[in-house]
């Protein structure tokens, strides 16, 4: 599979990236979403330890 999933719980599996965020899929910008569903587009997220 080639998606990832940022996870408002601390349920794990082989998709998950990260746990506790503050945000569901649902609370994200339409417009984000539908960009990053053009094929060609690419998302960079970076991680930092706080």
């Amino acid at each position: 599979a080639n998606d990832i999933v940022f996870r408002k719980s601390n349920f794990v599996c082989e998709r998950t990236v990260l746990t506790n965020c503050t945000k569901s899929a649902r609370d994200l910008s339409r417009d984000l979403i539908k960009i990053l569903k053009e094929s060609k587009r690419k998302l960079l997220i970076k991680f930092e330890e706080y």
